[in-house]
């Protein structure tokens, strides 16, 4: 089966406008996307990644410890042709990068490798994992910044979407 790539979101303007259209006020003065992403990204990334590990079989989401890795899984999840300082995520504590790439995506965080297939279902599985990823990183500005309705909200869409990471 041909290898595909999901399209490409802009997780910087979708996580903007879903704070903009449910928070009074939208963005708090001082607050940019990019500032959001840094601060929320981690623990949402981790609520993400527990779904995806508790409900996707091991076939669609694979969890490999990269220092034990073979030079087959390197190359079977693409991880081989990434740049050598996208690496560093897996060394240094607390970094993170998602990639979308032809022979899967892949999230490398705290020295994991979470693989998706990018045929079959694999696209819609890193579309939905993307989502709830949004929708976490806008329910902890929301917890951070909003008042107890507005966390409930946000934790509400969450919650909706978290459920399709299944």
């Amino acid at each position: 089966m041909a290898q595909v790539q999901a399209p490409k979101r802009d997780i910087s303007s979708k996580i903007v406008t879903r704070i903009s259209a449910n928070m009074t006020g939208g963005l708090k003065s001082g607050d940019d996307a990019t500032g959001i992403i840094q601060k929320h990204a981690s623990k949402a990334i981790d609520a993400v990644i527990s779904e995806a590990i508790k409900n996707y079989s091991t076939s669609r989401f694979k969890v490999y410890t990269y220092s034990t890795m073979t030079v087959a899984q390197k190359a079977a999840t693409g991880i081989n042709k990434l740049r050598p300082s996208l690496l560093t995520a897996v060394i240094k504590p607390g970094s993170t990068f998602v990639h979308n790439g032809t022979s899967g995506q892949i999230i490398v965080r705290a020295g994991k490798v979470y693989h998706i297939n990018a045929d079959g279902n694999g696209e819609k599985d890193f579309e939905n994992i993307q989502k709830a990823m949004e929708d976490r990183i806008a329910y902890e500005y929301a917890d951070e910044k909003g008042s107890a309705a507005e966390k409930r909200k946000f934790l509400a869409a969450y919650n909706k979407s978290a459920k399709n990471v299944k």
